[in-house]
């Protein structure tokens, strides 16, 4: 009898480990600052917009008759905007409030998903390049933003916990916005096109507003520095290193 229990009894043992390990792991997460918590639900908003236009736009781009050539080059126009615009950007916030930074782009960034759409709908090649690059310009301050929020908010020991939890909204985004495109498709493909599919999600990316307006206004900022000092301080940067981490990204 022991014999025949034994087996049962270790497989039982190690799975309440498991349990409690997994209880652990997610009494980790909720112990996050709610600040962080109220970001991460407004990234995870704006990464939904991203999911769909990243997997839609194309498709409906090309129903419009676009050439793959033309869908590149207005594609190109977002990252071109994201690229120049970031570094300048990351030197600007230091010392600043970004409460108003997420407010701001996690209002334009579904605004100028949508007019996106409604260019592409009238084939107005120089409107749609432009809104690219406001969409380009609003995610690029999202993400840049994201980063130095955490880190000045939230304890050293809870960084990676929340650094990892913003890492998991971009797949679990696409994973949700995936699995109802195709619920919805399948429901009804008459109706859901496309064209409403883009409508539908980049509306729905509006809430990330609601979050980010729940972001508390006394968030920890660090200390203004005066101009001369920030002029020595470009200067001092290790921006050899800084490159090179950078093209990963790149790539």
């Amino acid at each position: 009898i022991l014999r025949t229990l034994a087996p049962l009894l270790q497989k039982q043992a190690k799975n309440a480990n498991l349990q409690r390990a997994c209880m652990k792991w997610l009494y980790d997460y909720k112990r996050l600052n709610k600040a962080i918590l109220y970001l991460i639900l407004a990234i995870f908003c704006e990464q939904i917009v991203n999911a769909i236009q990243t997997l839609a736009l194309n498709l409906y781009l090309k129903e419009l008759g676009y050439t793959d050539p033309q869908i590149a080059n207005l594609t190109s126009y977002r990252f071109v905007a994201a690229l120049i615009f970031a570094v300048p950007f990351g030197l600007y916030i230091k010392s600043k409030s970004l409460r108003p930074v997420f407010i701001t782009a996690l209002a334009a960034l579904p605004m100028f998903a949508v007019l996106i759409i409604w260019a592409a709908s009238l084939t107005i090649g120089w409107l749609l390049s432009l809104f690219l690059v406001g969409w380009g310009i609003s995610q690029s301050a999202i993400g840049i933003a994201t980063g130095p929020y955490i880190l000045r908010n939230t304890p050293i020991e809870q960084h990676t916990l929340a650094l990892s939890m913003n890492s998991a909204t971009w797949s679990s985004s696409f994973v949700l916005t995936g699995l109802l495109t195709w619920l919805l498709m399948q429901i009804s493909p008459q109706f859901f096109t496309n064209y409403t599919i883009l409508m539908l999600f980049s509306v729905l990316g509006f809430s990330g507003l609601f979050w980010a307006l729940r972001l508390p206004k006394n968030e920890n900022i660090a200390e203004k520095r005066t101009k001369n000092i920030k002029r020595r301080e470009y200067y001092q940067y290790d921006w050899p290193l800084i490159i090179r981490t950078s093209i990963p990204n790149l790539l």
